[in-house]
């Protein structure tokens, strides 16, 4: 599993008879003591005033937000955050999911940007260690989305990056972990 986050942690940790391996990037799952960053917060109230339909390369999917109505989804999203709500946010089951990882008898690699300043190294390094025997990679000068929309060399914001083959990077170095198992 790549990504996915907290829905995707939710799945793997509730069906995890379906899961070899997990492929852990940038994320969380809420519990108590998690400490939000004020970048998340921000993000939170920015978010608000995304226009979705015209957010282009700085997505990682090419949405068809071609409308008003198609972006309700995604101006949703960050209000449905545990800190914000917690029955929305899925607050329970993301604590769940958390304490289920520090028993996972699986392999699991979490990668994290070490430019990201939502999800920081420091806590890949907590998240990492939460899950036994899980490797962490902390890949130089990326950001939230490390090796999927560049070529390594700067962060998903960095306007002199290619893109040309976003993910490649990121595709060798997963087939490098696995290749370690």
């Amino acid at each position: 599993m790549i990504g996915g986050g907290p829905n995707g942690l939710i799945l793997a940790t509730e069906h995890s008879e379906r899961f070899d391996r997990l492929v852990i990037l940038n994320t969380w799952l809420h519990h108590e003591g998690y400490e939000y960053t004020d970048a998340l917060r921000n993000w939170n109230v920015r978010s608000q005033q995304i226009d979705f339909t015209n957010w282009g390369r700085e997505f990682a999917v090419q949405a068809p937000f071609d409308s008003s109505d198609a972006v309700a989804g995604a101006l949703r999203w960050p209000w449905i955050l545990p800190f914000e709500q917690q029955e929305a946010g899925n607050a329970d089951r993301q604590e769940k999911a958390f304490n289920a990882l520090a028993s996972w008898d699986r392999l699991a690699h979490v990668i994290f940007g070490d430019q990201d300043r939502v999800f920081t190294p420091e806590w890949g390094r907590e998240f990492a260690a939460h899950i036994p025997g899980a490797t962490l990679t902390i890949v130089p000068r990326e950001g939230h989305l490390p090796l999927l929309m560049t070529d390594g060399t700067g962060g998903a914001n960095c306007p002199d990056c290619s893109t040309e083959n976003p993910g490649d990077e990121f595709a060798a170095l997963v087939l490098r972990l696995i290749s370690e198992e």
